[in-house]
């Protein structure tokens, strides 16, 4: 589990380099060494979907490393083709949104037009919302992927594909947004608890209390995340205008996310030739990087300029697309594959077993450390001598060992979700 910090860098970083799109229009653009602080970075993305739109403005403080700080006070809008204007609302600084019952339409061309505080004047290019073209199947199979050409060495796991209907264009572009959702639980169940309040009926286990229903939610979690890859497939050059099986994200069996049940959900995107350019030099870049985007990804010119001063660098896009109904796929490792660690090495936090730190422990507890939580756990003798034996123990546990919303999920199951 990444920490909340790290998650949340990178995935502004993904949203800003998924979404942008590249400018037909010559018009100067400098070398990367030229690229300053205080540069404005713009974030939004219009589809035939329902809204609300959302576009983020903020500026680069550091270009190398990737600090934002939101851009408040703009007027933001957009404009169609024939004029008609939608203003945006700042809900949160730096954060603009249309209202819910705005909704763009396939087949008209979009602009996003940005007054600054600054009286900056930001306006992207006409982009069109093309036709939505339908997924067909998502699957996966088992497969193999080399992590080191040298020696070789190969993982397993899942490979997942999409396949698209026939489309009535022979030039059509795509590229997919990946949400994942996966089970997980926490090690131990919850088997008693102590919260200050004592229960001298239950001398044995330290005055603590028997669990209730409620703490017998806290052992199944589920988790959604967007996968933090993106990946695009053009028609053009296809014997007919579909996307048979294209390989999406890959999945070793290693990774826990399998364990008691994975989904992904795919949104296919219909989007232009030109958006298709600049994510797919995006993904050309990347490739050639040992860490997904190491510093801001705007090597490659977005389709945002300012209006008044052509040497302004704008970083960012604006993205109009069509996409329709998405579809999803469930998977779960395969028994056998990977052995579960023996059921007696405790690797989810902290626990004390030992009655007289046990007893220390709950007597001198505050209220800043309850709710503490027990089970009967089995761990390996310690005293034991000539081999290994077991020894089924009264033990404290950290939280993390027994409530599996520490690890970020919710114990609501999905309405989506179909049990492994």
């Amino acid at each position: 589990i990444f920490s909340k910090m790290k998650f949340v860098k990178q995935l502004l970083i993904i949203m800003i380099a998924v979404l942008m799109l590249q400018s037909c229009v010559e018009e100067y653009w400098p070398e990367l060494n030229e690229v300053h602080d205080r540069t404005l970075v713009v974030d939004g993305r219009i589809s035939n979907e329902p809204g609300p739109y959302i576009v983020k403005l903020s500026q680069s403080i550091s270009f190398q490393d990737s600090v934002m700080q939101a851009e408040v006070g703009a007027n933001v809008f957009i404009e169609d083709q024939n004029g008609n204007i939608e203003q945006l609302f700042e809900t949160e600084p730096g954060v603009y949104k249309t209202n819910a019952s705005f909704q763009a339409i396939i087949g008209n061309s979009y602009r996003l037009n940005v007054i600054t505080a600054g009286q900056r004047e930001i306006r992207s290019e006409f982009e069109e919302i093309k036709p939505a073209l339908g997924i067909e199947s998502i699957d996966h199979y088992e497969a193999s992927e080399i992590i080191d050409a040298t020696t070789a060495t190969a993982i397993e796991g899942f490979q997942f594909t999409v396949s698209s209907e026939v489309s009535d264009d022979p030039k059509t572009f795509l590229y997919y947004d990946l949400i994942e959702t996966y089970e997980y639980r926490a090690d131990y169940p919850i088997q008693w608890y102590y919260n200050g309040t004592p229960d001298y009926s239950n001398t044995f286990f330290f005055n603590t209390q028997l669990a209730t229903a409620f703490h017998a939610t806290l052992r199944n979690c589920w988790s959604t995340d967007t996968v933090r890859e993106f990946y695009t497939v053009s028609t053009e050059y296809f014997s007919e205008p579909k996307v048979n099986e294209h390989p999406l994200h890959f999945i070793e069996y290693a990774d826990d996310r399998l364990k008691h049940g994975y989904s992904v959900e795919v949104k296919q995107y219909s989007v232009t030739e030109r958006a298709h350019k600049f994510l797919q030099s995006l993904h050309d870049q990347n490739t050639d990087q040992d860490q997904f985007y190491t510093s801001l990804p705007y090597q490659v010119q977005g389709n945002l300029s300012n209006v008044n001063d052509s040497t302004d660098v704008i970083l960012g896009y604006f993205m109009a697309a069509g996409i329709s109904e998405s579809k999803r796929v469930f998977a779960k490792r395969p028994k056998g594959k990977i052995p579960d660690p023996p059921f007696w090495i405790i690797t989810c936090g902290n626990y004390i077993y030992q009655p007289n730190r046990l007893t220390h422990f709950v007597n001198s507890s505050t209220e800043e450390h309850w709710p503490m939580y027990f089970a009967m756990i089995t761990i390996e003798d310690p005293t034991a001598i000539g081999g290994l034996e077991l020894m089924t123990v009264f033990s404290f546990l950290s939280r993390s060992c027994v409530d599996c919303r520490v690890h970020g999920g919710v114990t609501q199951k999905p309405d989506f979700w179909i049990d492994q």
